[in-house]
């Protein structure tokens, strides 16, 4: 992996002039920074999903008891809802994990341009 080339170097014009360049040490500590701040703002994310991940984890081996062969595994009533309950966790899943993943800048969502602005 080249991290280097993540961030621009100086335009051509200043390397002219004879302006040193950022040091490699300082560009690694700048993308190392940059790296720490978006972990730690994925921070609720990673949290939102394991919350997701558990209630999965305590329906499907604890309450409903499809996991254990010998509880209700004939019932067809708790089929249709381990089945309704998968659909809507993936429903909700889809719909999380595309929520976090759209831009909310403005100059990636402008204004409609039918959209009259008050001046």
């Amino acid at each position: 992996w080249d991290l280097g080339n993540l961030l621009p170097g100086p335009p051509e014009d200043v390397m002219m002039r004879g302006t040193p360049h950022i040091h490699w040490a300082v560009r690694y500590c700048w993308i190392s920074l940059c790296l720490l701040k978006r972990m730690f703002l994925m921070l609720p994310v990673g949290l939102v999903l394991s919350l997701i991940i558990f209630d999965w984890y305590t329906f499907l081996f604890t309450l409903s008891g499809v996991a254990d062969p010998r509880r209700n595994m004939y019932r067809p009533g708790i089929w249709i809802v381990v089945i309704l309950f998968h659909v809507s966790l993936s429903l909700l899943l889809v719909s999380y994990i595309r929520c976090f993943l759209t831009s909310s800048a403005v100059k990636d969502n402008p204004m409609p341009a039918n959209m009259q602005t008050v001046n």
